[in-house]
């Protein structure tokens, strides 16, 4: 019998084992898994780019609007509120949003700005709303396309009514009846006006930023000074500050002759040029 020597027998078991460990590389089952499970994580990563969180445009593809909650679900009239979803039109005049109303035609609300994104809109809760569900058109186009939105809890508590601004802030005395517009924030359907600290009478609650009254030829008969307030009644509601308008004399010109010269006097009334003033230029 021949026999094999030894050392070549090791040579071959050596040479038998690297080729069933290079084999076994090659196909090992846990460390394709480990390699996949990595790839899997970065893929999960990439998808939530197509939610919106990652990069991509919010606004691809758009059609309507989608109206997922309101902030806040209850508020009064004259405030302001957000619709909270997605598709809504970056420009405020593509939107509307229509609340519920006594008229079948809903109300109208003031869409007062949308987030570049279209994710969240800006609007005034109308004088004329009521508790019920919103509607919202937006138009990508093709003209607007409506979807009914949730329901709005109209409030009865009332904010504070605040005055910004009075116009005209100077009328000339002797005008006749002048058209006077109180513009501020918080003004409610329960807002009275007051002049010179009684009720004015007449007057129109406008929207939630403005009040408008007129002045009649009587009252504005003499210089002077005439005080508005807002006061909106409870639940909520309160007193606003207080603004007032200046009526002035008017302005005379009058001829005169001194010396032999030909010279105009222009008077200008108190609370136009400090004291009551004379004026003669020289021609």
């Amino acid at each position: 019998m021949q026999r094999t020597p030894s050392g070549s027998i090791g040579a071959l078991a050596l040479a038998l084992t690297l080729l069933v460990a290079a084999c076994g590389g090659e196909d090992d089952p846990p460390g394709g898994a480990g390699a996949g499970g990595s790839g899997g994580d970065v893929g999960a990563g990439g998808s939530g780019g197509i939610g919106g969180t990652g990069g991509g445009d919010p606004l691809e593809g758009c059609e309507r609007p989608r109206v997922d909650s309101l902030e806040p679900g209850r508020s009064a009239p004259g405030t302001d509120i957000f619709l909270v979803g997605s598709c809504f039109h970056p420009e405020a005049s593509k939107n509307r949003v229509t609340f519920s109303a006594e008229s079948s035609a809903g109300a109208a609300g003031g869409v007062l700005e949308v987030t570049a994104d279209g994710r969240r809109l800006k609007v005034r809760v109308p004088m004329s709303a009521i508790t019920g569900p919103l509607k919202v058109s937006t138009d990508w186009g093709q003209g607007f396309v409506t979807v009914d939105g949730p329901v709005f809890d109209v409030s009865d508590d009332a904010l504070v009514p605040k005055i910004n601004s009075v116009s005209p802030q100077v009328i000339t005395a002797g005008e006749g009846d002048t058209v006077v517009t109180i513009s501020g924030e918080g003004f409610n359907p329960r807002s009275e006006l007051l002049i010179d600290g009684e009720p004015a009478g007449e007057f129109t609650v406008a929207s939630a930023v403005s009040i408008q009254t007129t002045l009649s030829a009587a009252r504005l008969a003499s210089i002077g000074n005439v005080r508005f307030q807002v006061v909106t009644s409870p639940p909520g509601g309160g007193t606003s500050n207080e603004i007032q308008l200046q009526i002035v004399a008017p302005i005379n010109v009058v001829s005169a002759i001194a010396s032999g010269n030909s010279r105009r006097l222009l008077s200008v009334p108190n609370g136009i040029v400090g004291n009551s003033t004379t004026l003669a230029p020289r021609w």
